[in-house]
């Protein structure tokens, strides 16, 4: 005997909804929409040729509640949702498949000895009420496919397998879009050495903003957390860039493997500043540290007299300290720890010189000072001096970055805890950041990127 209980959306009157708790339609059949879906990014016909998509070629995705309401898939077996991505210009396509529609397994001939038991008068009202939660009970929630077409309603989606197939085929002759910003070339992958390019393209022009729209869909399935990865609509006194990471393959067109959205805002009639929304590598392109280049170079090379990263996540938080910290041992010949000091403990207007040399924000150049003054610390002992002097600066740092939030606190107890778990997370990143610089690696990286002269290297 199957357990009865409340049919949803029905509505019996007052008198009868009490009784009607224990009333139950189907059982839901669902599947969790990240583990039925698949994105497969494709360069050209060969590569999609007789080779089905599987873990090797495809990825899963984390966030695909965007499409599915809830994340969930209901009313059928075994869903699958393939998502195609061309690799030069992400133009989508999807397949949608199933093996069959679920179909109700609720208590149909229950249920209706249930109502009968309710409706001893049989008005016509009743009557009514009863056939509906009749069909109720032998309904199926459904997931309608269509969610995915409207999803990809605004990118020029592909309808076909066939008109996919053209798409690729056109994509060959595909251009980069913007201009050049820098080049560099990471450790062989697969027996070859990969190159790539980074260019910047001001948005309004159709097949930049088209592209901007195509990278947003993909990243957010991909978002490492809840705020949603999207290209920024600029005030009208702003200029709005997207900056496109591109791998060079030879023999076919360069493919996508990053993206970052920028907004540049006027601030006089000869300076402006840059805050970038979002920073992210395709996930194919995961693990090859490109995700520190490509916001290395944005730093430097990209729009503005000063950029900044906007409420970074937690990875990129600790790799924008990491490009800060570089920064400021590159143009500050800030390495030794009596010279972090002496920047560190300079006047506010030599701050803010030194933040304009390195083309950052005053509290991000202290951000980076303290970073380079735990790096400089000879070891890492709880009770020595180098560590106590680093502590005090970190939790002056905290105390100035959040004085106005501080103010507003009752207790002393509070502003403590309150500074102290701060100062723990600024710890756990610049530590990070630390471990990362100790590395050879990272000072190759860096000195092996080449800078476009024309886009100039600020």
């Amino acid at each position: 005997m199957h357990r009865l209980r409340a049919v949803p959306h029905l509505s019996l009157g007052k008198s009868l909804s009490s009784d009607m708790d224990v009333l139950d339609g189907p059982e839901y059949q669902s599947q969790d929409s990240n583990t039925a879906t698949r994105v497969r990014f494709v360069g050209d016909r060969q590569e999609l040729r007789g080779k089905p998509c599987n873990s090797s070629n495809s990825s899963q995705p984390v966030h695909s509640d965007q499409i599915f309401d809830g994340g969930k898939i209901y009313g059928y077996r075994n869903p699958s949702l393939l998502l195609y991505f061309s690799k030069a210009t992400l133009k989508p396509y999807y397949e949608f498949s199933h093996d069959g529609e679920e179909h109700a397994t609720g208590p149909v001939q229950g249920t209706k000895r249930f109502l009968l038991s309710i409706f001893h008068k049989r008005t016509r009202s009743d009557s009514a009420m009863q056939a509906a939660a009749l069909a109720r009970a032998r309904s199926v929630r459904r997931t309608d496919a269509s969610v995915v077409s409207k999803h990809l309603r605004d990118v020029d989606r592909a309808k076909t397998m066939g008109d996919f197939l053209r798409a690729l085929d056109a994509d060959q002759n595909a251009t980069m879009v913007g201009k050049r910003l820098a080049s560099f070339t990471c450790d062989k992958v697969d027996g070859l050495a990969p190159n790539y390019e980074v260019r910047m393209a001001s948005r309004g022009d159709p097949r930049v903003d088209l592209l901007a729209r195509r990278a947003s869909i993909v990243l957010e399935m991909f978002r490492e957390g809840p705020a949603p990865i999207h290209a920024p609509t600029p005030a009208p006194t702003d200029t709005s860039h997207v900056i496109v990471l591109y791998e060079l393959i030879p023999g076919q067109a360069a493919a996508v493997a990053g993206v970052s959205f920028i907004t540049e805002r006027y601030l006089h009639p000869h300076s402006t500043s840059a805050r970038v929304h979002d920073a992210a590598i395709l996930p194919h392109y995961a693990g090859r540290g490109l995700l520190f280049r490509l916001l290395y170079v944005v730093l430097v090379a990209g729009p503005g007299a000063v950029v900044t990263v906007h409420q970074p996540s937690g990875r990129l938080f600790a790799l924008e300290l990491l490009a800060h910290m570089v920064l400021v041992t590159t143009r500050q010949r800030a390495s030794a720890r009596d010279d972090v000091l002496s920047l560190l403990t300079a006047k506010p207007d030599l701050i803010e010189r030194g933040a304009r040399r390195c083309r950052m924000e005053p509290h991000c150049y202290r951000r980076a000072l303290v970073g380079m003054l735990m790096y400089t610390c000879n070891g890492w002992d709880e009770e020595s001096k180098e560590v106590g002097v680093w502590r005090g600066h970190l939790l002056s740092l905290v105390k100035a970055e959040h004085r106005a939030a501080l103010e507003d606190m009752p207790s002393a107890h509070e502003r403590h805890t309150f500074v102290t778990d701060l100062a723990g997370r600024f710890e756990d990143a610049l530590r990070s950041a630390c471990y990362t610089l100790h590395n050879p690696v990272t000072v190759r990286v860096v000195q092996h990127i080449r800078w476009d002269t024309r886009a100039g290297k600020k």
